[in-house]
């Protein structure tokens, strides 16, 4: 809800227009009302009442008294702006009513208030927005209940489909969320893209808010419109206590989405380690692979996550593995000059004469790229590759690529296959 900084005008202001100008002034001087009201100015609203003021008038962003006197709790403002006509049903510029406001500031006395007068417990503002939504993103329980049992549309949708209980699962407003479901929320309601309060609160490492799911009976393996699982998601960003809770509760670590990637790469992507061996010791597939083939430890040498490709070479992940152009988990770590992880793969038998479907092995896509020292590291290990009548020598490698088309196209044909 947008308040602006019109509130912050002093009270002795107010006074001075109501002492000082005629009746016509005060009708006029609309704004000082919903000023007065948020300030909490009792005899000031009495006063502007008496001169004239008209209750429901608008400021320029359409907020009436009310809302402001709602939002901040001024309970007997409210019932003095009622009882003089105050429009219980009224919107700002945003959709957003007094109800609104007093849910979500958390106005337990105001909204019964509102209520009582006939406010509309399932008014949207301009996003679909309602007085549940807000009040169970903000976690007031007390008046979730009071809305559902006043008639509030538990699921209600917005604009992208979320309803409450999924607002309540992103802001981790745990008690909300068993508050919505002990009410009848549908626990594995979808929203846009297919979406669920489950995956809203891994995508978000709400671990405690999962947890709630879960034992009420969340699908802890759903899937939205891309295939992810709330463990990919949780493995993606990095949240580690909510991919434990998730483990704990039976997700399958080897699912994949419809890219055909699985948790486990997505956790070696953005070199999540103790994700990554959390996943292993659930028994994620090291060497699985996606569409393209590229498989874990190509993504972990592409990004330089060390830790994670040793761990996966000692889990078993095949070190010379190719993906449908041939490429192996050398070229992508020599690809972007990770020296250090080029030395691992080495010593862990990574063939370094592999050629592509290009022709193109590890040392020349070092080359290209500028990659001296990876380069070097390379050469070092294939001073026997002069030796191998059936092989380029190294220098001859090198040599074949001094060309700069040459160079961007072996650029874009290595990028198009990952």
């Amino acid at each position: 809800m947008k308040h602006t900084e019109k509130h912050i005008m002093s009270a002795a202001l107010v006074f001075t227009i109501f002492l000082f100008s005629s009746p016509a002034v005060i009708a006029a001087a609309v704004p000082y009302l919903s000023t007065a009201a948020f300030e909490g100015q009792i005899e000031v609203i009495n006063e502007l009442i008496f001169e004239g003021a008209d209750v429901n008038a608008k400021d320029e962003n359409g907020e009436t008294a009310l809302m402001a006197a709602a939002m901040m709790g001024r309970t007997e403002i409210v019932d003095i702006l009622l009882l003089n006509g105050a429009k219980v049903k009224a919107k700002d510029n945003n959709g957003e009513t007094a109800l609104m406001a007093a849910a979500f500031s958390g106005r337990t006395d105001i909204v019964q208030m509102l209520i009582a007068d006939n406010a509309d417990v399932n008014a949207k503002n301009v996003k679909g927005e309602t007085a549940l939504m807000e009040a169970a993103f903000a976690g007031r329980d007390g008046i979730v209940s009071t809305l559902i049992q006043n008639g509030a549309e538990i699921e209600a949708k917005d604009l992208n489909e979320k309803t409450a209980l999924i607002y309540a699962a992103l802001a981790g407003q745990t008690n909300t969320v068993n508050t919505l479901i002990v009410n009848g929320a549908d626990i594995n309601i979808k929203y846009k893209n297919g979406k669920t309060a489950l995956i809203a609160a891994a995508s978000k490492g709400q671990s405690d808010v999962v947890h709630t799911l879960l034992a009420q009976g969340a699908d802890v393996n759903a899937a939205y419109s891309s295939g992810e699982t709330a463990i990919m998601v949780a493995a993606y960003r990095g949240h580690t206590e909510t991919a434990k809770v998730l483990l704990a509760h039976g997700a399958d670590v080897n699912l994949k989405d419809f890219k055909e990637e699985t948790a486990l790469m997505d956790a070696a992507y953005k070199g999540h380690k103790e994700i990554v061996d959390m996943l292993i010791a659930f028994g994620a597939d090291v060497n699985a692979s996606e569409i393209k083939g590229e498989t874990v430890l190509m993504i972990a040498a592409f990004e330089g996550h060390n830790g994670i490709v040793r761990k996966l070479i000692d889990e078993g992940a095949e070190v010379n593995a190719k993906t449908c152009k041939k490429l192996t988990s050398l070229m992508y770590a020599a690809f972007n000059g990770h020296t250090d992880t080029v030395k691992v793969l080495l010593q862990n038998g990574a063939d370094i004469n592999a050629i592509d479907t290009k022709k193109n092995t590890a040392l020349m896509y070092a080359s290209l790229k500028g990659h001296s020292e990876t380069a070097d590291t390379l050469l070092d290990s294939s001073r026997s590759v002069e030796e191998n009548g059936d092989r380029k020598k190294p220098r001859q490698m090198l040599a074949s690529i001094k060309d700069f088309t040459v160079k961007q196209k072996m650029v874009a044909d290595f990028l198009s296959c990952i």
